[in-house]
């Protein structure tokens, strides 16, 4: 067992013939977000980059506005209780009862849809070169997926230069949550980078980056409709199915140039 992966023995099946072994297994563990007494939440997650998590969470969720709205951050690794302090009140009438949200689900406590935003309109363009020697640095980054095959991980990219770290997940959100709020913890400029996902994008990732600001969503899969639809609204870049020596790009093709 590592911090981030446990044992289990198991049966495998190869050409009709079976085996014990023992494999590695992703944890999952939940922790409760607790601000002034009132439970925000519980996430099911990877037992890493617990506080970058819950400053993605907070903020992607509409809780904050800034890193600088959480004046302190405590954890409990042992009851794996977030308690943080916020300087924006939050009303516990205004809160259901708590929920736990499971990997891959769709967050419940999102507070702001895209209709809250208007459409990206910056003026960064990204080399295709670039962008596939980013690329290449990500595809074979995440150690923890090599092991298990059971997390999801993202980086984000400053001005199509190589990420300085991956953020990984059980749940495709919460590896999102931990890499925004990251950035938002070191004050990264997000409308200069680029997201990368190994999860399909659908229109709930895609609303992470839009909420971010963050003009560059990439992905090693092919995106849903919607979110297709909703880079096209929102003037997102969207570049998915990337392969070794190419990929496809949705939406904003005019920002990615030789």
């Amino acid at each position: 067992m590592t911090a981030f992966t446990s044992a289990f023995e198991v049966t495998k099946v190869s050409k009709g013939d079976s085996t014990l072994t023992s494999v590695q297994i992703a944890l999952e563990m939940p922790y409760t977000i607790v601000s002034n007494g009132i439970d925000i939440s519980t996430l099911m997650c990877s037992p890493s980059d617990i506080k970058e998590l819950t400053f993605g969470f907070l903020y992607n969720s509409g809780f904050i506005n800034s890193s600088a709205d959480i004046s302190s951050f405590n954890l409990n690794e042992d009851k794996c209780i977030i308690d943080v302090s916020l300087k924006i009140d939050i009303n516990a009438k205004n809160l259901n009862d708590t929920k736990v949200l499971n990997t891959g689900v769709k967050q419940i406590y999102t507070t702001f849809g895209e209709n809250n935003f208007s459409p990206l309109d910056f003026d960064f363009r990204v080399e295709k070169e670039k962008i596939s020697d980013a690329i290449k640095w990500f595809q074979f980054r995440s150690v923890i997926f090599k092991s298990t095959k059971g997390v999801h991980f993202s980086a984000l990219s400053l001005k199509g230069e190589m990420p300085e770290k991956i953020f990984e997940d059980v749940a495709r959100h919460n590896a999102v949550d931990k890499v925004t709020g990251n950035a938002l913890i070191r004050q990264f400029d997000f409308s200069k980078s680029l997201l990368f996902c190994s999860c399909r994008i659908s229109s709930e990732i895609l609303n992470k980056a839009i909420r971010c600001k963050i003009p560059f969503v990439i992905s090693f899969h092919s995106p849903t409709h919607q979110a297709i639809l909703l880079a096209k609204k929102m003037n997102v870049t969207l570049i998915g199915n990337l392969k070794m020596n190419g990929f496809i790009i949705y939406n904003c093709a005019d920002r990615v140039i030789d």
